[in-house]
């Protein structure tokens, strides 16, 4: 984060990191207060190609298969991965 520049932040600030059992387990609660507090953005995992909305406007986040490399066999794609945003 710190080689972000819009971040502002330097190597040695303290960074907080809330690990979720996946993007559906995370209550919309804290989606909202995430938002509200700023350290939550959905536009930038849209953004970023990570996470698409559907038709009914709700978000999705993509599937590892969706995600990886055509060129990698399905065999070789991880099954269970954890995601940092």
């Amino acid at each position: 984060m710190y080689m972000d520049e819009k971040m502002e932040m330097r190597q040695q600030d303290l960074v907080v990191v809330c690990v979720c059992d996946g993007y559906d387990n995370i209550p919309a609660s804290f989606k909202k207060f995430a938002t509200e507090k700023g350290f939550y953005d959905e536009q930038v995992l849209i953004d970023g190609g990570f996470m698409v909305k559907n038709r009914d406007g709700k978000s999705t986040m993509k599937t590892m298969d969706e995600l990886m490399d055509k060129s990698v066999p399905s065999d070789k794609i991880p099954k269970n991965i954890l995601h940092l945003f």
